[in-house]
């Protein structure tokens, strides 16, 4: 299985947007190989250091809590209908589709009040998904920068789940 890990703010030289967006945190993608004798082998597949985690600037959404999440990726219904990773709560375990899962399943914990959720400490519907350069195009995903995300998105086909865990990098400031 494939894991994702993402260190928010922990890019010490961040790219900034003009719009003030900031991509300032890191991502790993490796996957854990076990042989006939249960031995694990975790190798990694890709790394960048140009990710961002909270929503677009002037936006006042959710921001994902640090945690761990499965991830599942499909395709998203946009002009590119290129694939993306659809984060969800662990407790459903592994699916085949996203389609499988019901509403609540993408229903995660946010580090802020949403006001798109009444005030309420979640966030729905966060996936991992291009970034642009003139602003992240975010209201509260996991944004890759340009090529950086078709280097990433790569290693994955449609219906493939990965483990996903958001920590907090060395450089990390609480959003004001």
């Amino acid at each position: 299985m494939k894991k994702i890990i993402i260190y928010r703010g922990d890019n010490p030289q961040p790219f900034v947007l003009a719009n003030g967006d900031i991509y300032d945190s890191t991502l790993v993608l490796s996957e854990v190989e076990t042989d006939i004798f249960n031995k694990t082998e975790e190798k990694t597949l890709f790394y960048t250091g140009y990710v961002n985690t909270d929503h677009t600037t002037g936006y006042r959404g959710g921001i994902l809590a640090e945690g761990e999440y499965l991830g599942i990726c499909g395709v998203r219904q946009n002009k590119r209908k290129e694939k993306a990773i659809w984060l969800y709560n662990k407790r459903y375990g592994i699916v085949d589709q996203k389609e499988f899962l019901p509403d609540e399943a993408f229903i995660l914990p946010s580090l802020v009040p949403n006001p798109n959720h009444n005030g309420k400490k979640i966030i729905q519907y966060v996936l991992i998904h291009r970034g642009g350069l003139s602003w992240d195009f975010s209201q509260g995903c996991i944004t890759i920068m340009g090529g950086n995300f078709d280097e990433f998105i790569k290693y994955f086909k449609v219906g493939e789940c990965a483990l996903v865990i958001l920590k907090r990098g060395a450089f990390y400031k609480f959003p004001a």
